[in-house]
């Protein structure tokens, strides 16, 4: 699969993907819930651990949209791959 025609669909799923979580009650629920929870932690730490705990935060979460997009590509990959296996 080429590579651009890839990154194209994984944009558009980028999209789709936060209107359809935004609509997801228990999606709400856990980021609410995740919100409370931080913003109890954060009151508790001195502003050198807040700036390092945030520091964490934003490493963490570009290691798990690379881990998405990644995903989400390879199963577009293998999806493909079936589809074309099983047309012969």
């Amino acid at each position: 699969m080429d590579d651009s025609l890839l990154d194209v669909f994984t944009q558009f799923m980028e999209e789709h993907i936060s209107e359809i979580m935004e609509q997801d009650e228990e999606f709400r629920a856990a980021r609410q819930h995740e919100r409370e929870i931080h913003d109890r932690f954060e009151k508790s730490l001195t502003s050198e651990q807040i700036e390092m705990f945030n520091d964490f935060i934003a490493a963490a979460s570009e290691a798990n949209a690379n881990i998405e997009r990644i995903n989400y590509q390879q199963g577009m990959k293998d999806m493909f791959s079936l589809i074309k296996s099983l047309s012969k």
